[in-house]
C-alpha cells in the first residue's frame, strides 16, 4: 500500500513498510483511521495497478488447475469452461475494478 503525507511543503510518499519499518501492521497495512490520525492518506491505485493485481490473482487460480490438464488426465468440461472464464477475466466490462470471478467446479 502506497501512502503519502505533505507537511511543511515536503511530501513523503512510499510503501508503508518503508516509511514505518519497525511498526507492526496487519497484512493489509495500516487502517484508514490510523493513517488519518497520523496525517497520512492512501495513494489511490491506478487502473494499471488494479489490472496487474487482478491478473496476478487470475494467474494463481489458473496455476492451481494445471495438474488437471496433465497428459494422463482428461479434464471435465466444467474445468475447461472454468479456466476459459478465468482467461477471459480481462475482457469483462468492469475490468479491472469490478470483476466477477467464476466459481470453481467441485
Amino acid at each position: 500500500m502506497l501512502i503519502t503525507k505533505t507537511q511543511d511543503g515536503v511530501t513523503v510518499t512510499g510503501q508503508y513498510r518503508e516509511i514505518f519499518p519497525n511498526t507492526s501492521f496487519p497484512a493489509s497495512g495500516p487502517s484508514d483511521a490510523w493513517l488519518e490520525k497520523n496525517g497520512f492518506s492512501r495513494v489511490p491505485k491506478s487502473a494499471d495497478e488494479f489490472a496487474a493485481e487482478v491478473r496476478a490473482e487470475r494467474n494463481q487460480l489458473l496455476s492451481a488447475t494445471d495438474w488437471r490438464f496433465r497428459s494422463d488426465l482428461t479434464p471435465s468440461q466444467q474445468w475447461i469452461d472454468y479456466c476459459q472464464a478465468l482467461r477471459d477475466i480481462s475482457s469483462q466490462d468492469g475490468f479491472p475494478t469490478n470483476v466477477i470471478w467464476p466459481a470453481s467446479p467441485e
